[in-house]
């Protein structure tokens, strides 16, 4: 979420990684962009690659923090210990 990506990033923004198991992503991984600028961003590229999601400031709200993302299969709150704990709960804008 608001983030610049410089010119090294590809249009399409997220490849699929050579030799990864199982393309390295499923049905159940969201990839997704929002606020994002700079002259490596391509809205266009990103939403063609049908990998990558572009959400709006609506749709990227209930993953704003990582204490909204980082769950377990079965919808608990996994360990965030690794997380700088002020960062885990701060909600970006």
């Amino acid at each position: 979420m608001n983030t610049y990506f410089d010119p090294s990033i590809l249009p399409v923004g997220y490849t699929v990684w050579k030799g990864a198991p199982d393309n390295n992503f499923d049905s159940q991984t969201l990839i997704a962009v929002s606020g994002v600028y700079g002259p490596g961003y391509n809205q266009t590229a990103q939403e063609n690659g049908n990998i990558t999601i572009v959400l709006d400031r609506k749709e990227v709200a209930p993953f704003a923090r990582p204490i909204d993302v980082f769950m377990t299969p079965e919808g608990r709150q996994s360990s965030m210990g690794w997380l700088d704990p002020v960062a885990a709960r701060t909600r970006r804008s």
